[in-house]
């Protein structure tokens, strides 16, 4: 996954994800220079799904497929729960 420099804080204040490893060779990507490439090991898509949305838009998952996909879906119904115009 990607880190913003305010996702790699969160992190580390969090203690979560564990294990976070930086991958020093990877190319930075166009816009966000400084955000960096990490590893994590994760047991399941779900439980990785939880502890990745605790860092917001600090973060981006890269691979797998499968946790990408699971993380833009849980993104998408938490954006359509907090879109509705609540007593206004």
């Amino acid at each position: 996954m990607r880190l913003s420099p305010a996702g790699r804080q969160l992190a580390q204040l969090l203690g979560r994800p564990a294990g976070i490893r930086v991958r020093r060779s990877a190319e930075p990507a166009p816009g966000r220079e400084d955000w960096v490439v990490v590893s994590v090991r994760i047991d399941s898509i779900e439980s990785a799904v939880h502890e990745l949305l605790a860092l917001g838009p600090h973060m981006e998952v890269l691979t797998p497929a499968q946790l990408r996909a699971s993380v833009h879906d849980a993104a998408a119904t938490i954006a359509r729960l907090h879109g509705a115009t609540l007593g206004r």
